[in-house]
């Protein structure tokens, strides 16, 4: 059974009671309210892998559901929300600190992102 300790908000999650050393970290960082431009951002395979190698954690997973605007959450269901774990929690610390930074991004960029992802996906048609 796993047993949790917890410090700032990351939680120590061991495999057994007795266990002096934490099998892994974990923490949430709740995405749902950004805009989706920057939620599809931080949840691409290559933004995932990045900051999975950056910082040496081990899980990068996105949980939880999408509630739209004026509709309330079932009793129990979270809002969408990332789960992170790791070895260390530094590890953690990191991951979530730079999820952040790519959620904080400049507006700019993201007008920039969309003009090239559409480009990208119908070029003829939106040159002239």
């Amino acid at each position: 059974m796993a047993a949790e300790g917890s410090t700032g908000g990351i939680r120590m999650v061991m495999k057994n009671v007795h266990d002096k050393i934490p099998e892994y970290y974990e923490t949430e960082l709740e995405i749902h309210d950004y805009p989706p431009q920057r939620r599809w951002r931080v949840t691409q395979h290559k933004t995932l892998v990045a900051i999975k190698n950056k910082s040496g954690i081990h899980s990068l997973a996105t949980e939880g559901n999408y509630i739209a605007p004026g509709e309330q959450p079932i009793p129990g269901n979270k809002k969408l929300y990332m789960l992170l774990k790791g070895p260390t929690e530094d590890s953690v610390k990191n991951a979530k600190a730079e999820l952040l930074r790519v959620l904080e991004e400049d507006e700019e960029e993201d007008e920039e992102e969309d003009e090239e992802s559409v480009s990208t996906y119908f070029p003829s048609f939106f040159r002239h």
